[in-house]
């Protein structure tokens, strides 16, 4: 039966008015509902629900320490490419321009340039060669960054900065 078939409802007036099909007892307010899962909700129920809840955020915890886990391992592997890339070019770089210094010295001493002027000159040479290098280190500074484990630690990694 529907809830609109008026012709089988009746009236208790002890009662509040309903107009729904009669039940077996022939009383409206005994009559039957329609029960939604909202309605009829019992604790088994919302113990499943909150162990599924607690089971998935369990999952989501897990995921986000792999993904931290993983973006801790990249930084450092990342440092240490780094530090051996740095520290080879440091080496090469000092005995390349070690070779360079002694070779416009000794061109400088053999083309019967006074020793002071030599020395002022290489002292020159090397101050300009370490502001460019010092420029370079500065520019690339302001492109190292901790965010990206940052945004994992937050659960926002993988989005862009724009969203």
């Amino acid at each position: 039966m529907s809830p609109t078939d008026f012709a089988r409802a009746s009236f208790r007036p002890e009662r509040p008015v309903s107009f729904c099909p009669t039940s077996d007892t022939g009383w409206a307010s005994d009559c039957s509902k329609d029960v939604t899962w909202q309605d009829d909700t019992t604790f088994s129920d919302a113990k499943t629900a909150f162990q599924d809840l607690f089971s998935h955020k369990k999952d989501q915890f897990h995921a986000l320490q792999h993904v931290v886990a993983a973006e801790t391992n990249l930084v450092k592997k990342s440092l240490i490419v780094s530090v051996v890339g740095l520290a080879g070019a440091f080496v090469l770089a000092c005995f390349c321009w070690l070779i360079i210094n002694a070779t416009m010295g000794i061109a400088l001493d053999r083309a019967d340039v006074p020793l002071w002027l030599t020395m002022l000159i290489l002292l020159g040479i090397n101050a300009i060669g370490i502001t460019i290098c010092v420029k370079a280190v500065k520019e690339s500074y302001r492109h190292i960054s901790l965010m990206p484990i940052i945004r994992a630690a937050t659960g926002e990694a993988g989005k862009s900065q724009k969203e």
